[in-house]
């Protein structure tokens, strides 16, 4: 019999990595889904995928480096067994991923309302507000989108390490002179930063088809040396998409010594997790977060 193939699409678009999977756990969830009544075999034909597919993951033989595709968990999720006791949630926990719920940008504690629940429903997964993601000018909307999820998976990176952090819109203006400003996309008040010495963690999403990422940079060193983000206890990071602008600067400046707490960070966008932080050396704790274990 010929096994139908998995559509290439997203099936929990509301969803982010937050931790690697429990092979474990799934294992476990995967042998109680399939029921007491039902062959592994006829099990994966109702999955649409081979009996070694679902063999592979009971047995624990998947790719240590690869977590099991979104598209599968999907497919085990629409035949689970109704009297096994698994439920979907409990699958995507085991996969490591949870729904993203996100509060209004505005409403200054967007930290308080951002939730990765233990179980939770997918058909009530909220969707990025259009009316956050649209900009005005309609040559903006897709930077737009990948301002809002890159502060939507920093969020959740900050809310799933036990982080404190608040969030409002109308307080980012790094810098303001009566000729001169600079505002950073998002700014966090948080904890997240107690160790550097700082209150404030300042973000700017970097748009590569806008201008270079050095360029950017620029901007940033040039703001920090008129006004000291170190003494307004602030850490500003500059957000990439791209991991060789990432590595580009990470190389460039890996020798440098700066007074201010500065950073790049690279994230996943596909994936919707933070991949590494490269904090510029400075004077103090240059520790990134990101690279504690959870």
């Amino acid at each position: 019999m010929q096994q139908r193939r998995l559509k290439k699409i997203n099936p929990f678009p509301g969803y982010i990595r937050i931790q690697e999977p429990n092979k474990e756990e799934l294992a476990r969830l995967v042998s109680l889904a399939k029921g007491e009544g039902r062959s592994l075999r006829d099990f994966a034909a109702a999955c649409g995928v081979s009996t070694s597919t679902l063999s592979r993951i009971i047995n624990v033989k998947s790719d240590s480096n690869t977590p099991n595709s979104d598209n599968l968990i999907a497919a085990i999720g629409r035949n689970i067994d109704p009297e096994s006791g698994v439920t979907l949630e409990m699958l995507l926990k085991a996969h490591g991923i949870a729904p993203v719920l996100m509060a209004d940008a505005d409403s200054g504690s967007v930290g308080t309302s951002v939730i990765i629940p233990e179980q939770g429903s997918v058909d009530a997964m909220r969707k990025l507000d259009d009316a956050v993601i649209t900009a005005n000018r309609s040559n903006q909307r897709n930077f737009s989108m990948m301002e809002t999820i890159c502060r939507e998976v920093l969020q959740n990176e900050l809310a799933y390490r036990g982080y404190n952090f608040e969030i409002n819109l109308r307080k980012n203006i790094v810098y303001k002179s009566q000729k001169l400003r600079y505002v950073a996309d998002f700014v966090f008040e948080t904890n997240a930063v107690e160790h550097n010495g700082m209150k404030m963690w300042a973000f700017d999403v970097h748009a590569g088809n806008l201008r270079p990422v050095l360029h950017k940079l620029s901007w940033i060193f040039g703001m920090s040396y008129l006004e000291s983000l170190r003494e307004r206890q602030m850490k500003f990071s500059l957000v990439v998409t791209d991991e060789r602008e990432f590595l580009d600067v990470k190389e460039r400046f890996s020798d440098v010594m700066i007074p201010d707490v500065i950073s790049i960070i690279l994230i996943d966008i596909n994936n919707r997790k933070v991949v590494d932080e490269f904090v510029i050396p400075t004077h103090g704790n240059t520790d990134s977060i990101f690279k504690e274990e959870v």
